[in-house]
């Protein structure tokens, strides 16, 4: 069985501050009800409501691996995230596509 680590423990691992990371836990729950949250998120296990939020030290892990930033990696995008959300987007050509409008009139 997975070791847990307290939020006081998990904080101190990661360098946060406590109420920082429970910042963190409050935008993930924030996330997991469907909201949409800006920012890092982080799993966790909470027994009920007033259980004490605990973390497995392989989350925590993996916490930091999606939110390291290589900046020598050429043409990085900030996260993974952006990197899709820059992928879907479209260029003008594709939007105007066969509509008849001129391209000349949106801003590349």
């Amino acid at each position: 069985m997975a070791q847990l680590l307290s939020i006081t423990e998990a904080a101190s691992y990661l360098g946060y501050t406590v109420k920082g990371l429970r910042n963190i836990v409050d935008r993930s729950r924030a996330a997991a009800r469907g909201e949409q949250v800006r920012g890092p998120v982080v799993k966790f296990f909470q027994a009920g409501r007033r259980g004490k939020v605990m973390f497995r030290l392989e989350w925590l892990d993996e916490f930091v691996e999606q939110n390291t930033v290589d900046p020598t990696i050429r043409g990085y995008a900030r996260s993974n995230k952006d990197r899709q959300r820059k992928a879907s987007r479209l260029t003008v050509s594709q939007a105007v596509g066969n509509s008849g409008l001129d391209e000349a009139y949106f801003d590349s």
